[in-house]
């Protein structure tokens, strides 16, 4: 790919790629939640970020590619916040880290979203 190309996708291609990456990232989530039973702030932030990841993989499923943005976005927007506010308050930087990989992958779906066609 040339630096300056904009990767665009199909519907059909987003559809499918979509789904697996977020579901390893739910699969991550799950793991640091495991270590957040004492603090009930940050598991709490945690469980509305899976939560948030899992409606968003279903509203993709029934979505139709005019109302993908509108209807996609705002659960795995409200991932990222929940998620930003877990990675923000952990002290554990191996926690911290696994959840900025987590935003990274929620932040690069979100961003594929508009290049749907």
């Amino acid at each position: 790919m040339v630096e300056n190309e904009i990767p665009y996708l199909r519907w059909s291609e987003f559809r499918q790629m979509a789904p697996p990456i977020l579901q390893l990232e739910v699969t991550r989530l799950e793991g640091v939640m495991a270590g957040t039973l004492g603090d009930l702030d940050r598991h709490n932030l945690l469980v509305r970020a899976r939560y948030e990841i899992l409606r968003f993989i279903d509203a993709l499923g029934g979505a139709e590619q005019a109302t993908a943005g509108a209807v996609c976005a705002p659960p795995l927007r409200a991932a990222l916040v929940a998620v930003t506010a877990a990675a923000t308050a952990s002290d554990d930087e191996e926690e911290a880290a696994t959840l900025r990989y987590v935003l990274d992958r929620l932040a690069y779906v979100l961003d594929r979203l508009p290049l749907v066609y």
